[in-house]
């Protein structure tokens, strides 16, 4: 999100972004998976599948009966596919503590009873979430292919392309971050939202009643109208675009070259 400052020079833009990591268009192993979409490959224990809306991943059970109807189904792994991964990465990594029994034993155990990776030696667990994330990755990328889709694009691409339109407009840009949370008291309870902090906030209604603002979101964002609650409930948040609504520009990412446009609205 940025917020236009024009009592600095030169201006300043205060720039808020979601903290979910991203999948950075044709996934590698450095990236950083999008935390939606982690959660659609990962996520069999709760037994729910995963729906691609065409922007996001969504757990079935909070989709209505026409989006389960339309949307397709992304590739959660398995139980047993997740157990092949596990013991994969153990026949290849056990070379590493062959001379050390106990650690060779740890790793062991780590797949046999399907633990943790905190559970695993210090000296592989680095190296596990670098294969299970590259699995990850690999597996999304062929369900995209395969369907026929662009991979999504990430918030960094986003962020990038927002930094660099700011910088031709000679803004200075500073970050902050929401904070992801499940709120109560509604049917949607178990749902994660993305909230941003009160004082970020509080900040961003001051500036918006002394200037121009341009609030430029790359993930759907909601503010908390009671802070002191806690834990927050549902009816004590609003969403962002309704929060600056009447006082401030709002535009929220949807791929490359959108945030060309929203800038360009704001200028106008």
């Amino acid at each position: 999100m940025l917020a236009v400052d024009d009592a600095t020079k030169p201006p300043t833009v205060r720039l808020l972004l979601g903290d979910a990591p991203r999948l950075d268009q044709i996934p590698t192993q450095a990236s950083r998976i999008r935390r939606d979409l982690w959660n659609a490959v990962v996520d069999y224990r709760s037994g729910q599948r995963y729906l691609w809306n065409g922007l996001l991943a969504q757990r079935e059970d909070e989709s209505s009966p026409q989006d389960r109807a339309q949307f397709l189904i992304l590739p959660t792994v398995s139980e047993s596919e997740l157990d092949q991964w596990r013991a994969q990465f153990v026949s290849t990594q056990l070379p590493l503590v062959a001379d050390r029994p106990a650690l060779q034993a740890q790793a062991e155990r780590w797949r046999d009873k399907r633990l943790g990776t905190t559970d695993l030696p210090a000296a592989l667990r680095g190296r596990w979430n670098a294969e299970l994330k590259k699995a990850v990755a690999q597996r999304l990328t062929n369900w995209f292919v395969a369907q026929s889709l662009s991979v999504p694009t990430d918030q960094a691409t986003l962020r990038r392309e927002a930094l660099s339109l700011a910088q031709d407009r000679n803004m200075a840009a500073v970050t902050r971050r929401t904070k992801r949370c499940v709120v109560e008291g509604s049917p949607e309870a178990h749902r994660r939202f993305e909230l941003i902090e009160p004082r970020d906030a509080g900040e961003l209604y001051k500036a918006m009643h002394r200037r121009d603002v341009l609030v430029f979101a790359v993930v759907a964002c909601f503010v908390r109208s009671d802070p002191s609650a806690s834990p927050t409930r549902l009816r004590h948040t609003r969403r962002l675009e309704e929060y600056v609504r009447y006082k401030a520009r709002y535009g929220l990412a949807r791929g490359p070259g959108n945030p060309s446009s929203i800038f360009t609205s704001f200028a106008d």
